[in-house]
């Protein structure tokens, strides 16, 4: 059994479905909403991603979502620019200190859930998995009706 493995799998399928899984803060100083956006921003990196694209598919407010960048913004966590292609529009993206932030965090997270993958066991990890690819399957179908 390859825990590493194992942990990135459950990591990213919680990041993807659960993101209220997330603490509630990191070092008292980040907040579960800000997190969430960073990682959003580390996700799509390579996207342009605009403030109305955070409020839409995070499905928050966009006054939290103001609220939310202002505070990364003074952090230094996060950079606001106007967009080339249209000025109306607010691109949003992670400075090098946000990106690295996110990465130490992902790391910290996978340290954690592998722990908690090897304190299971294969067995238990594999049903574990097994429920998990079963939840997956009834969302899908789900979504479909």
């Amino acid at each position: 059994m390859n825990s590493k493995k194992i942990a990135i799998e459950i990591l990213d399928y919680m990041l993807e479905h659960k993101p209220r899984a997330l603490p509630p803060e990191i070092n008292g100083e980040i907040a579960r909403g800000e997190i969430g956006i960073m990682i959003y921003l580390y996700t799509y990196q390579n996207t342009e991603v605009f403030s109305g694209t955070l409020c839409k598919n995070l499905d928050v407010s966009s006054a939290r979502i103001s609220r939310a960048l202002n505070r990364l913004e003074q952090k230094k966590l996060i950079m606001r620019n106007d967009a080339k292609s249209d000025m109306r529009l607010v691109k949003v993206e992670l400075t090098a200190k946000g990106k690295k932030f996110v990465e130490e965090e992902k790391e910290n997270a996978l340290k954690k859930i592998q722990s908690i993958v090897e304190f299971l066991g294969e067995e238990d990890t594999m049903q574990l998995i097994k429920i998990k690819n079963r939840i997956d399957e009834f969302l899908k179908n789900e979504s479909k009706n």
